[in-house]
């Protein structure tokens, strides 16, 4: 149970976007052209970087706010509108402009809008299984229960962070599904991708999904949109 729990987390650089802290890590060739690459819902940069270790590109992955090392939001702007201004912030202080932007799951609600309300900021979008209209209400009993006034605390603290281990195999067999589990998603820490934090900080911007996602605008017409997702992904 504890396999991923002595792991160390990468470690990549440290911005001051406004008054938060943002953590990017980087890889692939940094002199080439760059790609800013999104997580998804309870994940970080260190996992969504693992495929591209070898690109030709130059890419640019954050943590999103309130994951892995990058300061979360406050809470009325966790949801994908507050994050796409978060992430044209970030733009501003990296520099970087007229960019490719690859997403994936949820993490491409706050790309789309991005590229709605700042299209010159984005150069094409690569969606991949993305998450990115409205879905169904979930019951997802053990999230609502870590989100809830005094006992959340408790349950993000004592119960998910001590079982960081199931609950990361847990998703990352589900985010897999049919295939299985990537060899490389072994090198994860879980304590540092399941920890009180990063739990609230999905079940804030869960709840402001569905809201924020009827809010979005018109995608420019001449914007480069792919889409890769797998037939039986749920």
């Amino acid at each position: 149970m504890l396999k991923h729990q002595a792991l160390q987390p990468r470690i990549g650089k440290i911005y001051h976007v406004d008054k938060y802290q943002v953590h990017v890590l980087e890889s692939g060739d940094l002199n080439a052209s760059p790609v800013l690459v999104l997580h998804g819902c309870g994940s970080l940069a260190e996992e969504v970087l693992l495929p591209f270790a070898q690109s030709e590109f130059r890419i640019v992955a954050p943590d999103r706010p309130g994951y892995g090392f990058s300061d979360p939001l406050p809470p009325a702007e966790r949801g994908p509108v507050g994050q796409s201004i978060w992430l044209e912030r970030l733009l501003d202080a990296l520099g970087l402009r007229g960019i490719p932007v690859v997403a994936h799951s949820i993490g491409c609600a706050p790309a789309l809008h991005l590229a709605a309300r700042r299209p010159e900021l984005v150069s094409g979008l690569l969606l991949i299984s993305p998450c990115c209209r409205p879905v169904p209400s979930k019951s997802l009993p053990l999230l609502r229960a870590s989100a809830a006034p005094v006992v959340g605390s408790l349950i993000r603290r004592y119960v998910i962070s001590r079982w960081a281990d199931f609950f990361l195999d847990r998703g990352l067999k589900s985010s897999s599904y049919p295939n299985p589990l990537p060899p490389h998603l072994s090198t994860l820490p879980a304590a540092h991708v399941v920890n009180p934090g990063a739990i609230e900080t999905m079940a804030n911007e869960l709840r402001a999904f569905n809201r924020d996602m009827e809010l979005l605008q018109n995608l420019p017409g001449d914007l480069p949109l792919h889409v890769l997702f797998g037939t039986e992904d749920r």
